[in-house]
């Protein structure tokens, strides 16, 4: 499923000069402007065209930080099915087996973990949205029904729109680039939200990279006011339209 692919007009209005853009000073100004509100208009529309995948299927890397320290980074075996059905399976070492499912049809209040290694022979639990069980089990600093795609962009181009509308956002850089860690040719934004603590606006800046061929965001970097990592995240071998197993779900009775 293709829904478009940038047109080199785009890029070339863009172009040399905007994939270094320095700080906003009155001179560029409207440039500036100009240059933020192409990539807003292109990740809205993006955020309208996601709405036709019902479901999809990809190997999920993410790596937050708690407490003050970047977390190890966790891979997990992922799928999505609309309206908000989730099954996890992380393969990395450190989590190896543990599972977690959600579908909200069945029990929108509840989801079940499996934990890894030798406790994951009791099998899965029942656990509320909010429990501190094994914090593991909670896919962002979100829960569970908040780790798919479409949650994810739609907070950060929420973000975005709050620190607009604090006029603090400012897009610094646009690129065309191949991406290793995702295996795909990408169209790069990087952009700052903020640079003291604000109310409303989570992170300093961020940088989304789409897939030229698909305009699906792939990767994600979130960064806190200090410029750090906080946040990573990675939709690798992305299959759209999947056809899920329901015995992926069985766990929810």
């Amino acid at each position: 499923m293709v829904f478009g692919t940038f047109h080199p007009s785009v890029l070339y209005a863009l172009g040399e000069n905007v994939s270094h853009a320095k700080d906003a000073t009155p001179k560029i100004s409207t440039a500036q402007s100009m240059m933020n509100g192409v990539i807003l208009d292109l990740l809205k529309r993006d955020v309208e065209d996601l709405k036709k995948i019902k479901s999809y299927h990809c190997t999920f890397i993410k790596q937050e930080m708690f407490d003050g320290k970047l977390n190890h980074e966790e891979t997990i075996n992922y799928y999505f099915w609309t309206p908000c059905r989730i099954y996890m399976k992380w393969t990395n070492k450190q989590d190896k087996g543990l599972t977690a499912v959600y579908d909200c049809q069945k029990d929108k209040n509840h989801f079940y973990g499996k934990d890894s290694g030798i406790a994951g022979y009791f099998g899965f639990m029942k656990l509320t949205m909010n429990s501190p069980f094994i914090r593991v089990f909670h896919p962002n600093h979100w829960q569970i029904d908040q780790s798919d795609l479409f949650f994810i962009i739609n907070m950060i181009f929420q973000q975005m729109q709050d620190s607009i509308k604090l006029g603090k956002f400012r897009l610094t850089s646009i690129r065309e680039m191949y991406d290793h860690e995702t295996d795909v040719d990408t169209l790069r934004f990087d952009a700052v939200l903020t640079d003291l603590p604000v109310n409303g606006v989570s992170y300093g800046k961020v940088s989304i990279w789409v897939d030229a061929n698909t305009l699906i965001p792939v990767k994600f970097l979130l960064y806190n006011v200090k410029g750090e990592l906080y946040e990573r995240y990675i939709l690798k071998d992305m299959e759209l339209n999947v056809d899920p197993s329901p015995e992926l779900f069985a766990p929810v009775k």
